[in-house]
């Protein structure tokens, strides 16, 4: 597996991750509590995260799952076969991209799409649900690059976790609603400390 490399403006990979540490061991966690809807897919480890795209997202989330005590997986690359290797239970893909990740793994971005589509499309055969997950905000809604493995993933969810910042044009609010897919919004990453122990059972 590639260790994900993680990029936020003004940090390097290193200060980045340690401050995400920092954070959650502060518990800096933002104070508004997102709302949970009701009509929520039943979630259950072990999960799966990959990105549509090689952005660092997938990083956050595993650090914070990990904290959580969860059985979590972060797999740059991974496929179908990926979801035989252990008996998954969720599938997380976080949307947006990376050129500095897609030229380290080597692929572009169609390649990464059709990955994710027929991941997508073997974990729903497994009975594994999915969750698509903007979680790094207006950074991550930048370009066109980023729309598309934001288009192309979101309608697919059984569940939505969107960083607000990035529905800033309601996208994700007018997909979720015309797709029936439950949505949850966060304003940063740490929120997630809070939300996967409601949304998650054991």
């Amino acid at each position: 597996m590639r260790t994900a490399r993680l990029r936020t403006a003004g940090f390097t990979a290193p200060i980045a991750l340690a401050l995400v540490f920092c954070f959650i061991a502060a518990g800096f966690v933002s104070a508004q509590t997102a709302a949970i809807p009701k009509n929520l897919p039943l979630l259950k480890s072990p999960v799966l995260i990959t990105a549509c795209g090689q952005s660092p997202g997938g990083v956050y989330v595993k650090v914070v799952g990990r904290q959580l005590k969860m059985d979590v997986d972060l797999e740059d690359m991974a496929t179908a076969a990926t979801l035989a290797t252990r008996p998954y239970k969720t599938l997380i893909i976080i949307t947006g991209t990376s050129l500095k990740g897609m030229g380290s793994a080597g692929v572009e971005l169609d390649d990464e799409i059709r990955r994710c589509t027929d991941l997508v499309k073997a974990a729903r055969t497994a009975g594994v649900k999915i969750i698509v997950a903007q979680v790094e905000g207006a950074s991550r809604r930048v370009d066109e690059s980023d729309e598309q493995s934001i288009r192309s993933m979101t309608p697919l969810a059984d569940l939505l976790i969107t960083h607000n910042q990035a529905n800033k044009d309601g996208y994700f609010t007018k997909t979720a609603a015309e797709k029936k897919i439950p949505q949850i919004f966060i304003d940063q990453q740490l929120d997630l400390l809070k939300i996967f122990p409601q949304i998650f059972s054991n």
